[in-house]
């Protein structure tokens, strides 16, 4: 993959995460133990790399509409969420709980990063001239 297309991705996919973490868990999930005035710089290129992974893996696994985009990234998310959340839970004082690991798996790793991937994949192949 160009670093055009990389950009174009990781911009996209990081806009995305940004607003629907924002709405979803900034409005409406509230989650316990967040902080009262996020770090919003440190948020922005959390979702600014998580746009580049999303991006990697879409150009690895060649989804080129945006449904194999969500299909794609919704299961890298799923993975990701499932392989920190135990990670978490096995190593932290402050661990989240079960409830907590599979909300977080469903809500960021199934929709957010699902409707990334299917974002993404129309932004590289508009970027593109696809």
């Amino acid at each position: 993959m160009d670093m055009k297309k990389m950009g174009i991705g990781a911009v996209a996919g990081g806009l995305t995460l940004f607003v629907l973490g924002w709405v979803i868990y900034g409005m409406v999930i509230q989650p316990e133990g967040m902080a009262a005035e996020p770090n919003y710089l440190m948020m922005g290129l959390s979702m600014l790399f998580s746009g580049a992974l999303i991006t990697l893996v879409l150009g690895w696994s060649g989804a080129s509409s945006p449904a194999d985009g969500f299909k794609a990234a919704a299961l890298f998310g799923i993975l990701l969420n499932l392989a920190m959340g135990f990670s978490m839970m096995g190593s932290m004082e402050m661990a989240p709980a079960m409830s907590e690991v599979l909300r977080d798996t469903v809500v960021g790793g199934l929709v957010m990063y699902g409707i990334a991937g299917a974002v993404v994949t129309m932004a590289v192949n508009r970027g593109s001239g696809d």
